[in-house]
């Protein structure tokens, strides 16, 4: 028995020393790095997976700057910037664009709450078209003026010809320039808006037409 096993041995040396050489190896790997021996180039491609980072590792300072996108943000994370903390208030800009009646017709060319802006083109014969102008309220007490001086109180009750802001006629085709209408209103409860516009008779196809561009509340 013992004359095998030394001849194993002699037979064997090489093989246990490499076997045992490289157990060795692997326990040192395993347990006992260097402290900071691990870098870069001892790091697989994609290795740092996300479940592999721990919370709140990574800080603004890691980020390269410019890197984030608007994808990255949660925007309902974000508090308001402090030169915007009156944006709520700042008026709203408008245009109605071209509104077109034909003759004998009505049509609205803005409504703000409480307030209704529209027009109305007339035939007065002999060719002579009218387009005239009206402002309408849902809410008592409130004030207009139109090119000039205007109504200081008036309401849903309020009949319409003491509601007129503008009237022009003509037989020929006609187009006037801005502030040829002109309208300012507001309410009691604080709705408000300005506008001017242009407005035409026989003109662009049809019998009036008109637009408004302003800023309401």
């Amino acid at each position: 028995m013992t004359r095998r096993f030394a001849r194993f041995l002699r037979r064997n040396t090489i093989a246990l020393l490499a076997l045992f050489i490289a157990l060795g190896g692997t326990t040192y790997a395993a347990t006992a790095l260097p402290k900071n021996s691990v870098g870069p180039k001892q790091l697989r491609k994609n290795a740092v997976t996300n479940k592999k980072i721990a919370k709140n590792a990574v800080t603004g300072a890691k980020v390269k700057n410019d890197s984030l996108t608007g994808g990255d943000i949660l925007e309902s994370s974000l508090g308001r910037v402090p030169s915007a903390e009156s944006a709520d208030t700042v008026a709203k800009s408008f245009h109605t664009g071209i509104v077109k009646v034909a003759a004998g017709q009505m049509q609205n060319v803005a409504v703000f709450a409480p307030f209704t802006v529209y027009l109305k083109c007339n035939d007065l014969g002999s060719g002579v078209y009218r387009v005239q102008w009206f402002i309408s309220t849902t809410e008592d007490h409130s004030a207009f003026a139109g090119v000039g001086s205007g109504n200081g109180d008036f309401g849903p009750a309020t009949v319409e010809t003491s509601r007129q802001l503008a009237a022009y006629q003509s037989a020929n085709p006609v187009y006037f320039s801005p502030y040829s209408i002109d309208v300012a209103a507001a309410a009691p409860s604080g709705p408000y808006f300005n506008a001017v516009g242009t407005t035409g008779v026989h003109t662009l196809g049809t019998g009036c037409v008109g637009s408004l561009d302003g800023f309401t509340s």
